[in-house]
């Protein structure tokens, strides 16, 4: 495992190992130590950070789809619709059941900005309904990027 050695903690170690430890141990692409902010990367996380972006987007979808239920469902709903549209509402609603409101508004939030950029699923805001997410179709994220 590679170490890099961070001064202080950042957005980006924190964000990186929360992810790791939500999607899926066996995936998991950092490990924070006790001492200090060293961190630790496996062989997955190696590869991940050397990836270009097209190989790291399958690599988090599979890990998302393999360790994330609502994820899953979201994709599974999806498709089981003869068009393949479903309201956001619909998952709000079901996750309202068990969770406060601003539990439903984070994981709701979480899954809509990993579901897009592990292209699982879109979402049209001004609808509010989600679909699956279509080859051609290119996120914010990419087109920054190419610009």
């Amino acid at each position: 495992m590679a170490t890099t050695k961070f001064a202080k903690p950042t957005p980006m170690v924190n964000q990186r190992y929360a992810i790791a430890c939500r999607t899926a141990p066996r995936y998991q692409t950092v490990r924070a130590c006790s001492k200090g902010w060293d961190v630790k990367t496996t062989p997955e996380g190696e590869a991940f950070a050397k990836a270009d972006i097209s190989a790291r987007k399958s690599l988090f979808r599979e890990a998302a789809l393999g360790h994330i239920a609502l994820l899953q469902k979201m994709k599974s709903a999806l498709e089981s619709k003869s068009d393949h549209v479903m309201p956001l509402e619909f998952f709000h609603d079901i996750l309202d059941e068990h969770f406060t409101e601003s539990e439903v508004e984070r994981q709701i939030e979480t899954a809509l900005n990993w579901g897009r950029y592990a292209e699982i699923f879109s979402y049209d805001p001004e609808s509010g309904t989600m679909r699956p997410h279509q080859a051609n179709e290119r996120t914010n994220e990419d087109i920054t990027a190419h610009r």
